[in-house]
């Protein structure tokens, strides 16, 4: 009997496609929620439409933030994991660019709050 649920790896890097997908969903994840939080900030009516949601019977923008987050995050995993195209990423290239984006993104928003401060 065969197994359904194989998954591919990828000989040059190691990484099966699940893997990178959801590594690559990471990445862009991560940019959108940085550009999510400065948008919500620079655009008041966009700040009041998240505050009028209510999450389990709790309105706050960041719940809203989140959930829109974790759901772009597995849709974009889902996405990126089931493409028939191959990814010849390495495992240490997506850390190094993940830690970047990262580090990248959390200087992001550390600059517009600073910029917000001296206002």
């Amino acid at each position: 009997m065969e197994n359904s649920m194989t998954t591919t790896i990828y000989p040059e890097s190691g990484l099966n496609r699940i893997t990178s997908g959801f590594g690559i969903s990471a990445v862009i994840t991560l940019v959108a929620s940085m550009l999510l939080t400065i948008m919500k900030e620079s655009y008041p009516p966009l700040l009041s439409f998240m505050k009028s949601i209510s999450i389990l019977g709790v309105k706050h923008h960041w719940l809203v933030h989140g959930l829109a987050i974790v759901i772009l995050f597995y849709l974009l995993g889902w996405l990126f994991s089931s493409s028939r195209r191959d990814t010849n990423i390495s495992g240490a290239s997506l850390a190094t660019i993940l830690a970047w984006a990262t580090v990248l993104s959390s200087l992001g928003i550390f600059g517009f709050y600073l910029m917000e401060l001296f206002k």
